[in-house]
């Protein structure tokens, strides 16, 4: 079995950074809680090799999932730390599935030291690691988290991540995510059509069912005359265009 010192140091660093900064006493317990959860062993553990080789990816990813939930309401001072051993911990850690929590939680942070990772993260080798970081984008809000989005619905080669950027940028008013809308609406997979139209309807006063032309105009900052409501069915254009 091999140990994992860097695995080891990013907990201790990243929970004491918490416990030190940390001025709200309710937080500070559940968090020590989940500190504690990364140092125990589950039933029927040897302690010798919990000690020795650190926690299961399980108790790491539990102790992560608990933090994402007391963290947002951190002060913004243990947010920037806690971003910065986050981002320390995404940048070093080899399991897929840790690195996917460690993205989650991030989106939960709201300081620029957050955003600055999930961008870096936008190009981890992990198609679900980049789906994760496009759902925390979407938590993100904003131009640069809109910019990162968009980007990755020009540029990613997986499909599900393209969707998941798509999927994300509703909402967004901001130039680059109607661009990169209006580049998905001409997707030749009708999944990236759909979902472009289902993100546009989030922004638009007007729903212009499946009419990917005016959807299109409408990206682009034009305003086409509404449809007639017989015709606004998206599930009559998906069965239109698999017929």
């Amino acid at each position: 079995m091999e140990s994992h010192p860097i695995r080891w140091c990013a907990i201790t660093l990243f929970s004491l950074t918490v416990f030190s900064l940390s001025g709200c006493a309710a937080s500070q317990k559940v968090l020590q809680q989940s500190f504690l959860l990364a140092w125990l062993p589950e039933r029927g553990d040897d302690p010798a090799d919990v000690a020795h080789f650190g926690p299961l990816p399980s108790q790491e990813i539990e102790q992560l999932h608990e933090l994402s939930e007391q963290a947002a309401d951190s002060d913004p001072a243990v947010q920037r730390r806690l971003a910065v051993d986050l981002a320390y911990r995404l940048q070093n850690e080899q399991d897929p599935l840790i690195r996917v929590e460690v993205a989650r939680t991030l989106g939960t942070l709201r300081v620029s030291e957050s955003l600055e990772s999930l961008q870096q993260a936008a190009n981890d080798g992990d198609p679900d690691v980049r789906i994760a970081v496009c759902s925390s984008l979407g938590q993100q809000g904003g131009l640069q988290a809109a910019e990162t989005l968009s980007q990755i619905v020009h540029s990613d080669t997986n499909l599900d991540v393209r969707l998941a950027a798509t999927r994300e940028l509703q909402g967004f008013r901001e130039l680059p995510a109607m661009q990169a809308l209006a580049v998905a609406l001409d997707d030749p997979d009708p999944a990236m059509q759909y979902t472009a139209i289902q993100s546009l309807r989030e922004v638009s006063p007007v729903d212009y069912g499946g009419d990917v032309g005016a959807w299109r105009q409408f990206a682009q900052g034009g305003t086409p005359p509404a449809i007639e409501s017989d015709s606004i069915s998206v599930a009559g254009w998906l069965r239109r265009r698999f017929r």
